[in-house]
């Protein structure tokens, strides 16, 4: 046997009387009616001695260990006796009251602290929030977004972002149910702002103000830059068309050019307001202005203005070479209105542009498209 037999007997959920009755069992027949009480004290007394031998036998073979364990005990004993315990008692029992009690009693405070100063975070915070709610709710009362120079667009929009902003800045705010609530209205409307700034930007005309058109530019701009620029694309591509369209028609007709002229003039004016605007503003949250954000995304390398000019000369000039080269009487009148279709195309681009002179590039590039006229 060795010691790790005897491990039992100091296990914590060892018994003395469950033993002693395990023992008694063990030495007993349960068919026999007499009890054997001698034999269970004779095992133990030989489980005993047998012990006695293996300590002895690993005191004989560990003695250096063990004396070495017995001096370290007998020296902690010696500390253990010298000091003075009920002054360590008292020394702590005093750093307990006068350091440790308080200071949990602060940690407490402080807890409670930074609760109430994160619900007057949160009340703060709400009541701006409602503020900007209740400004928002006063403008769809009114309900003058599509009312010229369009200030309710830019307020709408002003003040959406400064709500979005709040929001990001004081997140907690998510966990009121009015902010919760609100959000779904908030995007459906802004949707709804959307839809009439694109369909005002898609219908600027030359009586178009400046400030309508920073209002209307201003509010795509901020809320949806895509549609921005699908609606400066769709606008140029409109205006481009129709302009093209009614100065082919004149091939046939060369007297209705200069009433053409005129009415192309007046599409040609909303795209100069349109483009002096946006050379001279600042896109929403960059540093580049409106037309070189615009000529980035579009693949513009000009402004809107000459841009437009261009499209139309690229458009008209295929046409002009065409009729002049079949020859008859279309083209003969066409060369006999020569002067008149340079003077009805210079004073139409001049008209559409304040600051535009008979040197411009749009007005080089048109005459250009109508030189096959003087040949």
């Amino acid at each position: 046997m060795s010691l790790e037999d005897f491990d039992g007997f100091l296990s914590q959920s060892f018994v003395a009387e469950r033993f002693a009755n395990d023992l008694l069992l063990a030495t007993n027949n349960v068919d026999d009616d007499d009890l054997d009480i001698l034999t269970s004290p004779k095992r133990l007394s030989f489980d005993i001695k047998e012990l006695q031998d293996l300590l002895a036998k690993f005191v004989s073979s560990n003695s250096t260990r063990l004396v070495t364990q017995l001096s370290h005990i007998s020296e902690l004993k010696k500390t253990h006796e010298g000091l003075n315990v009920r002054q360590i008692n008292s020394s702590f029992k005093r750093l307990e009251n006068d350091f440790i009690i308080p200071y949990d009693d602060a940690l407490k405070l402080y807890s409670a602290l930074k609760r109430i100063h994160a619900t007057s975070n949160l009340l703060r915070n709400a009541s701006y929030y409602v503020f900007l709610l209740q400004q928002l709710e006063s403008i769809f009362d009114q309900n003058e977004f599509d009312k010229p120079p369009f200030n309710d667009l830019a307020k709408f929009t002003q003040i959406s972002t400064n709500l979005d902003l709040h929001i990001q800045d004081a997140s907690s705010l998510m966990s009121l149910q009015l902010v919760k609530d609100y959000q779904p209205v908030h995007r459906k409307r802004t949707v709804f702002i959307i839809d009439i700034a694109s369909t005002l930007l898609s219908q600027i005309t030359a009586d178009t103000s400046k400030q309508g058109i920073a209002n209307i530019c201003f509010t795509l701009a901020t809320l949806a830059d895509n549609s921005f620029l699908n609606c400066i694309q769709s606008l140029l591509d409109d205006y481009t068309s129709k302009s093209s369209q009614s100065i082919i028609k004149t091939l046939t007709s060369p007297k209705t050019i200069v009433n053409t002229m005129e009415k192309v003039s007046h599409l040609a004016k909303a795209i100069y307001h349109l483009s002096k605007y946006m050379q001279e503003t600042t896109f929403p949250k960059l540093s580049q202005t409106y037309d070189q954000y615009c000529q980035e995304k579009l693949n513009y390398n000009s402004d809107l203005f000459t841009h437009f000019w261009r499209q139309i000369a690229l458009f008209i000039g295929p046409k002009f070479k065409e009729t002049i080269s079949r020859g008859g009487p279309v083209a003969k009148a066409l060369k006999n209105s020569s002067q008149q279709y340079k003077q009805a195309i210079v004073s139409g681009i001049i008209q559409s542009g304040d600051d535009i002179t008979e040197n411009s590039i749009p007005v080089t590039m048109m005459i250009n498209a109508i030189k096959v006229l003087n040949n």
